[in-house]
Protein backbone atom coordinates (compact mmCIF):
# COMPACT_ATOMS: atom_id res chain seq x y z
CA UNK A 1 0.00 0.00 0.00
CA UNK A 2 2.84 2.82 -1.47
CA UNK A 3 4.35 4.25 -3.86
CA UNK A 4 8.00 3.37 -4.20
CA UNK A 5 10.79 4.13 -6.47
CA UNK A 6 13.26 1.47 -7.85
CA UNK A 7 16.17 3.60 -7.30
CA UNK A 8 17.86 5.99 -4.89
CA UNK A 9 18.65 8.25 -7.99
CA UNK A 10 16.29 11.12 -8.90
CA UNK A 11 13.44 9.68 -11.10
CA UNK A 12 11.13 12.03 -13.29
CA UNK A 13 8.19 12.04 -14.23
CA UNK A 14 7.11 11.62 -17.44
CA UNK A 15 4.20 11.93 -19.94
CA UNK A 16 4.63 8.34 -20.56
CA UNK A 17 4.39 7.53 -16.75
CA UNK A 18 1.55 9.58 -16.57
CA UNK A 19 -0.73 8.52 -19.94
CA UNK A 20 0.26 4.70 -18.55
CA UNK A 21 -0.66 5.47 -15.13
CA UNK A 22 -4.52 6.64 -16.20
CA UNK A 23 -5.13 3.78 -18.73
CA UNK A 24 -4.17 1.15 -15.96
CA UNK A 25 -5.92 2.87 -13.24
CA UNK A 26 -9.56 3.51 -15.52
CA UNK A 27 -8.73 0.01 -17.06
CA UNK A 28 -9.25 -1.61 -13.81
CA UNK A 29 -11.51 0.61 -12.13
CA UNK A 30 -13.98 0.08 -14.88
CA UNK A 31 -13.56 -3.20 -15.36
CA UNK A 32 -14.13 -3.67 -11.81
CA UNK A 33 -16.98 -1.57 -11.26
CA UNK A 34 -18.68 -3.98 -14.07
CA UNK A 35 -17.86 -7.15 -12.09
CA UNK A 36 -19.55 -5.22 -8.76
CA UNK A 37 -22.27 -4.64 -10.41
CA UNK A 38 -23.06 -7.70 -11.69
CA UNK A 39 -22.40 -9.52 -8.48
CA UNK A 40 -24.67 -6.89 -7.15
CA UNK A 41 -27.76 -7.88 -9.45
CA UNK A 42 -27.03 -11.57 -8.38
CA UNK A 43 -26.31 -10.86 -4.70
CA UNK A 44 -24.15 -13.47 -4.17
CA UNK A 45 -21.68 -11.20 -2.33
CA UNK A 46 -22.56 -9.85 1.27
CA UNK A 47 -20.51 -9.15 4.51
CA UNK A 48 -17.65 -10.99 4.77
CA UNK A 49 -18.57 -11.86 8.92
CA UNK A 50 -22.20 -10.99 8.51
CA UNK A 51 -24.99 -11.06 6.60
CA UNK A 52 -25.00 -7.27 6.93
CA UNK A 53 -22.68 -5.05 4.80
CA UNK A 54 -23.38 -2.60 6.87
CA UNK A 55 -22.09 -3.64 10.04
CA UNK A 56 -18.07 -2.58 10.59
CA UNK A 57 -17.06 -5.65 12.28
CA UNK A 58 -16.71 -6.37 8.12
CA UNK A 59 -14.26 -4.04 8.15
CA UNK A 60 -12.63 -4.90 10.95
CA UNK A 61 -12.19 -8.31 10.00
CA UNK A 62 -10.56 -7.20 6.24
CA UNK A 63 -8.22 -4.97 8.46
CA UNK A 64 -7.48 -8.05 10.81
CA UNK A 65 -6.96 -10.10 7.63
CA UNK A 66 -4.24 -8.12 6.13
CA UNK A 67 -2.24 -7.79 9.26
CA UNK A 68 -2.24 -11.79 9.56
CA UNK A 69 -1.07 -12.07 6.24
CA UNK A 70 2.12 -9.06 6.70
CA UNK A 71 2.60 -11.30 10.04
CA UNK A 72 2.63 -14.88 8.22
CA UNK A 73 4.98 -13.83 5.26
CA UNK A 74 7.28 -11.97 7.52
CA UNK A 75 6.98 -15.34 10.18
CA UNK A 76 8.02 -17.70 7.09
CA UNK A 77 10.93 -15.09 5.77
CA UNK A 78 12.54 -16.09 8.73
CA UNK A 79 12.22 -19.93 8.21
CA UNK A 80 12.52 -19.51 4.17
CA UNK A 81 15.17 -17.09 3.60
CA UNK A 82 15.25 -17.90 -0.52
CA UNK A 83 11.42 -16.12 -0.37
CA UNK A 84 9.93 -18.94 -2.98
CA UNK A 85 6.53 -19.47 -0.18
CA UNK A 86 5.75 -15.93 -2.08
CA UNK A 87 4.95 -17.64 -4.93
CA UNK A 88 2.08 -19.71 -3.18
CA UNK A 89 0.27 -16.51 -2.47
CA UNK A 90 1.10 -14.88 -5.80
CA UNK A 91 -0.54 -17.50 -7.05
CA UNK A 92 -3.67 -18.08 -4.76
CA UNK A 93 -4.19 -13.99 -4.53
CA UNK A 94 -4.26 -13.73 -8.51
CA UNK A 95 -5.86 -16.67 -9.45
CA UNK A 96 -8.56 -16.67 -6.82
CA UNK A 97 -9.14 -12.31 -7.66
CA UNK A 98 -8.91 -13.42 -12.01
CA UNK A 99 -11.61 -16.28 -11.98
CA UNK A 100 -13.87 -13.76 -10.00
CA UNK A 101 -13.64 -11.29 -12.92
CA UNK A 102 -13.88 -13.80 -15.94
CA UNK A 103 -16.92 -15.85 -14.38
CA UNK A 104 -18.50 -12.74 -15.03
CA UNK A 105 -18.09 -13.07 -18.52
CA UNK A 106 -16.90 -16.68 -19.46
CA UNK A 107 -18.59 -20.18 -17.37
CA UNK A 108 -17.19 -20.91 -14.22
CA UNK A 109 -15.39 -23.78 -15.17
CA UNK A 110 -13.29 -21.83 -18.42
CA UNK A 111 -12.82 -18.90 -16.14
CA UNK A 112 -10.84 -21.36 -13.89
CA UNK A 113 -9.12 -22.95 -16.65
CA UNK A 114 -8.03 -19.53 -17.92
CA UNK A 115 -7.31 -18.23 -15.25
CA UNK A 116 -4.61 -20.98 -14.46
CA UNK A 117 -2.96 -21.09 -18.21
CA UNK A 118 -2.72 -17.81 -18.04
CA UNK A 119 -1.00 -18.16 -14.41
CA UNK A 120 1.43 -20.86 -16.01
CA UNK A 121 2.34 -18.29 -18.86
CA UNK A 122 3.57 -15.94 -16.48
CA UNK A 123 6.02 -18.92 -15.22
CA UNK A 124 7.45 -19.78 -18.18
CA UNK A 125 7.70 -15.54 -19.07
CA UNK A 126 9.59 -15.56 -15.71
CA UNK A 127 12.35 -17.73 -16.81
CA UNK A 128 12.93 -16.21 -19.92
CA UNK A 129 15.81 -12.76 -19.86
CA UNK A 130 14.98 -12.23 -23.25
CA UNK A 131 11.17 -11.50 -22.39
CA UNK A 132 12.12 -9.71 -19.22
CA UNK A 133 10.09 -6.44 -20.60
CA UNK A 134 7.41 -8.18 -21.63
CA UNK A 135 6.59 -10.02 -18.15
CA UNK A 136 6.77 -6.55 -16.71
CA UNK A 137 3.66 -5.69 -18.33
CA UNK A 138 2.27 -8.99 -18.07
CA UNK A 139 2.70 -8.64 -14.52
CA UNK A 140 0.65 -5.04 -14.45
CA UNK A 141 -2.15 -6.96 -16.24
CA UNK A 142 -2.55 -10.15 -14.26
CA UNK A 143 -2.71 -8.23 -11.53
CA UNK A 144 -5.03 -5.71 -12.80
CA UNK A 145 -8.16 -8.26 -13.68
CA UNK A 146 -6.81 -9.73 -9.67
CA UNK A 147 -7.31 -6.83 -8.52
CA UNK A 148 -10.39 -5.89 -10.38
CA UNK A 149 -12.04 -8.44 -9.14
CA UNK A 150 -10.74 -8.55 -5.41
CA UNK A 151 -12.07 -4.49 -4.90
CA UNK A 152 -15.48 -5.70 -6.32
CA UNK A 153 -15.76 -8.14 -3.79
CA UNK A 154 -14.61 -5.66 -1.16
CA UNK A 155 -16.71 -2.89 -1.82
CA UNK A 156 -20.01 -5.06 -2.08
CA UNK A 157 -19.03 -6.59 0.98
CA UNK A 158 -18.54 -3.49 3.21
CA UNK A 159 -21.69 -0.76 3.14
CA UNK A 160 -20.50 3.19 2.76
CA UNK A 161 -19.72 3.53 6.77
CA UNK A 162 -17.71 0.55 7.02
CA UNK A 163 -15.88 0.96 4.02
CA UNK A 164 -15.14 4.95 5.14
CA UNK A 165 -13.72 3.10 7.93
CA UNK A 166 -11.93 0.90 6.34
CA UNK A 167 -10.21 3.64 3.99
CA UNK A 168 -9.52 5.51 7.20
CA UNK A 169 -8.20 2.46 9.44
CA UNK A 170 -5.63 1.51 6.27
CA UNK A 171 -4.67 4.89 5.47
CA UNK A 172 -3.36 4.89 8.99
CA UNK A 173 -1.78 1.48 8.60
CA UNK A 174 0.03 2.94 5.48
CA UNK A 175 1.49 5.54 7.04
CA UNK A 176 2.86 3.48 9.85
CA UNK A 177 4.28 0.84 7.57
CA UNK A 178 5.81 2.86 5.20
CA UNK A 179 7.66 5.88 7.89
CA UNK A 180 7.50 4.04 11.09
CA UNK A 181 7.99 0.27 11.11
CA UNK A 182 8.81 0.16 7.48
CA UNK A 183 7.83 -3.24 7.31
CA UNK A 184 5.94 -2.28 3.92
CA UNK A 185 9.39 -1.04 2.03
CA UNK A 186 11.28 -4.14 3.31
CA UNK A 187 8.03 -6.18 1.71
CA UNK A 188 7.50 -4.71 -1.41
CA UNK A 189 11.87 -4.60 -2.19
CA UNK A 190 11.17 -8.77 -1.51
CA UNK A 191 8.44 -8.61 -4.06
CA UNK A 192 10.24 -6.78 -6.47
CA UNK A 193 14.06 -9.20 -5.73
CA UNK A 194 11.61 -12.39 -6.35
CA UNK A 195 9.20 -10.67 -9.63
CA UNK A 196 5.96 -11.02 -7.35
CA UNK A 197 3.42 -9.77 -9.47
CA UNK A 198 1.80 -7.94 -6.38
CA UNK A 199 2.68 -4.65 -6.91
CA UNK A 200 2.81 -2.50 -9.89
CA UNK A 201 5.64 -1.45 -12.24
CA UNK A 202 5.10 1.86 -13.98
CA UNK A 203 7.69 3.38 -16.50
CA UNK A 204 9.28 6.51 -16.12
CA UNK A 205 11.79 8.97 -17.26
CA UNK A 206 15.05 7.30 -15.58
CA UNK A 207 13.86 3.60 -14.72
CA UNK A 208 10.25 2.97 -12.77
CA UNK A 209 8.17 3.81 -10.43
CA UNK A 210 6.30 0.70 -7.93
CA UNK A 211 3.06 1.28 -6.71
CA UNK A 212 1.56 -1.18 -4.27
CA UNK A 213 -1.87 -3.00 -5.68
CA UNK A 214 -3.58 -1.90 -2.37
CA UNK A 215 -3.52 1.61 -3.63
CA UNK A 216 -5.80 1.06 -6.73
CA UNK A 217 -8.03 -1.86 -5.32
CA UNK A 218 -8.63 0.95 -2.56
CA UNK A 219 -10.76 3.78 -4.94
CA UNK A 220 -12.56 0.57 -6.82
CA UNK A 221 -13.62 -0.99 -3.29
CA UNK A 222 -15.12 2.51 -2.42
CA UNK A 223 -16.95 3.35 -5.80
CA UNK A 224 -17.83 -0.26 -5.82
CA UNK A 225 -19.95 0.25 -2.42
CA UNK A 226 -21.03 3.25 -2.90
CA UNK A 227 -22.27 2.99 -6.33
CA UNK A 228 -24.16 0.25 -4.90
CA UNK A 229 -26.18 2.88 -2.65
CA UNK A 230 -26.16 5.34 -5.43
CA UNK A 231 -27.97 2.83 -8.39
CA UNK A 232 -30.43 1.91 -5.85
CA UNK A 233 -32.02 5.42 -5.61
CA UNK A 234 -31.07 6.93 -9.14
CA UNK A 235 -30.32 6.37 -12.39
CA UNK A 236 -27.17 4.42 -13.77
CA UNK A 237 -26.23 7.50 -15.90
CA UNK A 238 -26.83 9.91 -12.18
CA UNK A 239 -24.73 7.23 -10.00
CA UNK A 240 -21.92 7.21 -12.33
CA UNK A 241 -21.18 11.13 -11.88
CA UNK A 242 -19.60 10.72 -8.15
CA UNK A 243 -17.46 7.29 -8.95
CA UNK A 244 -16.10 9.34 -12.05
CA UNK A 245 -15.35 12.24 -9.60
CA UNK A 246 -13.90 9.29 -6.95
CA UNK A 247 -11.35 7.75 -9.62
CA UNK A 248 -10.29 11.56 -10.61
CA UNK A 249 -9.79 12.20 -6.79
CA UNK A 250 -7.79 8.85 -6.20
CA UNK A 251 -5.13 9.77 -8.99
CA UNK A 252 -4.90 13.13 -8.52
CA UNK A 253 -3.72 11.51 -4.99
CA UNK A 254 -1.67 9.40 -6.75
CA UNK A 255 -0.03 12.03 -8.79
CA UNK A 256 0.49 13.98 -5.74
CA UNK A 257 2.29 11.28 -4.12
CA UNK A 258 4.55 10.37 -7.18
CA UNK A 259 5.34 14.11 -7.22
CA UNK A 260 6.52 14.50 -3.32
CA UNK A 261 8.91 10.96 -4.45
CA UNK A 262 10.19 12.93 -7.25
CA UNK A 263 10.98 16.31 -5.62
CA UNK A 264 11.75 15.46 -2.29
CA UNK A 265 13.68 12.22 -3.68
CA UNK A 266 11.98 10.02 -1.04
CA UNK A 267 12.77 6.41 -0.91
CA UNK A 268 9.14 5.49 -0.20
CA UNK A 269 5.85 7.81 0.40
CA UNK A 270 2.40 6.00 1.44
CA UNK A 271 -0.29 6.40 -1.49
CA UNK A 272 -3.39 5.79 0.58
CA UNK A 273 -3.27 8.67 3.01
CA UNK A 274 -3.77 11.49 0.13
CA UNK A 275 -5.99 9.46 -2.26
CA UNK A 276 -8.30 9.01 1.00
CA UNK A 277 -8.55 12.68 2.39
CA UNK A 278 -9.65 13.46 -1.62
CA UNK A 279 -11.90 10.43 -2.17
CA UNK A 280 -13.80 11.12 0.83
CA UNK A 281 -14.69 15.02 0.31
CA UNK A 282 -15.79 13.54 -3.03
CA UNK A 283 -18.50 11.24 -1.16
CA UNK A 284 -19.36 13.69 1.44
CA UNK A 285 -19.84 16.65 -1.25
CA UNK A 286 -21.77 13.86 -3.62
CA UNK A 287 -23.79 12.48 -0.57
CA UNK A 288 -25.05 15.67 0.92
CA UNK A 289 -26.05 16.75 -2.86
CA UNK A 290 -27.92 13.91 -3.97
CA UNK A 291 -29.56 12.88 -0.68
CA UNK A 292 -30.27 16.18 1.00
Amino acid sequence: MKAKTKQKKSIQISNRFIVYLIIMFLFIQVIGLVVAFHYSNTGAIKGVITDNPNDIINALFIIGEILLFTGIVFLLKRFFKSGNFLYVFEFLALFVGMVVVFDVFLSYLLSIVVSFVLLILKRYLKDKKKLKKLLLWYNNLLLGLAIAGAGAVIGLSLGIIPIIVFLILLSIYDIIAVFYTKHMVTLAKLFIKKKIALIFTIPSKGKAFQLGGGDIVIPLSLSSSYFFILIQNFSIYLSLIPIIFIWISSLLGLLWTFWVLQTEKAKAMPALPAQTFLMLVVVIISYILLFS
